[in-house]
């Protein structure tokens, strides 16, 4: 048997450099991130100037990202001593969530921080930006268990945008947050129930990983919103017959229990 075992190993740093980059020029090319697809911005250059720049300008943005998703899966591996912490497969996921929150911050309800710029102080973030933010945090930031790490793991993000000194942990945890309460705020909650960051952060997660088709394993102590987030998950998302008018745009999801708690 020993003669029908391989071992690929894994990428070197330039290769997975490379599939970063690839996978998420492909990402711009097939979606609408920046207005014009990708595809079309190309047809169109030859012709007009201002095309041209805009052509530009879109490559530098998706080296930009590629380069903090890269560092991101570096910064994973060394934390977490292990270079099998994170694969190609975070890199897909977090071009998938990249465009599902650029797509969402259409919705009116996301308007309230989401239309055109979020200003805070003197920092300002496009749509694009916030929505890679908030990819950030989903397929790297809760990942770590303990606020300091994750605090730490923002700041190592630089060169978000034109932001050369990188992104601000306030702001981070800011629109972070106003999304988690964007679910959370809808649901019918019983007195006593408080909002804490365990059940906003569940939800949102939950939510987020259903509506994309993402598979998910919650674990933590008892007592940490998990069976809580997913009641209120199912008893608000009920489709067309929902109590509250916002859910109706949503599909109606259908819990299946398993040697488990409801």
């Amino acid at each position: 048997m020993i003669s029908s075992i391989w071992d690929f190993n894994s990428l070197s740093e330039d290769d997975e450099r490379k599939y970063i980059l690839k996978m998420v020029n492909k990402t711009f090319e097939s979606t609408s991130l920046q207005g014009k697809a990708f595809s079309l911005i190309k047809l169109w250059v030859h012709k007009d100037p201002d095309e041209m720049k805009k052509l530009h300008n879109l490559k530098n943005e998706v080296k930009r990202i590629a380069d903090i998703v890269h560092h991101l899966q570096s910064y994973v591996k060394k934390k977490e001593d292990s270079p099998w912490a994170v694969s190609l497969r975070d890199v897909n996921r977090f071009c998938k969530l990249l465009v599902y929150f650029n797509e969402n911050s259409n919705v009116p309800e996301l308007g309230v921080f989401f239309n055109d710029r979020k200003t805070r102080g003197t920092m300002l973030y496009t749509k694009l930006e916030i929505a890679i933010m908030l990819s950030i945090y989903f397929c790297y930031v809760i990942r770590m268990r303990i606020q300091d790490k994750r605090d730490d793991l923002v700041k190592s993000c630089t060169r978000l945008g034109k932001h050369q000194q990188g992104i601000s942990v306030d702001d981070f945890n800011d629109i972070v947050k106003k999304e988690q309460l964007h679910f959370l705020n809808q649901m019918q909650i019983k007195a006593g129930i408080g909002k804490n960051n365990p059940l906003s952060e569940n939800i949102f997660v939950t939510v987020t990983c259903i509506l994309n088709q993402i598979p998910l394993i919650i674990t933590g102590n008892p007592g940490s919103s998990k069976t809580l987030a997913m009641n209120l998950i199912l008893k608000s998302f009920k489709g067309p017959i929902s109590n509250n008018e916002f859910f109706k745009q949503y599909p109606t999801l259908i819990g299946y229990y398993y040697q488990g708690s409801e």
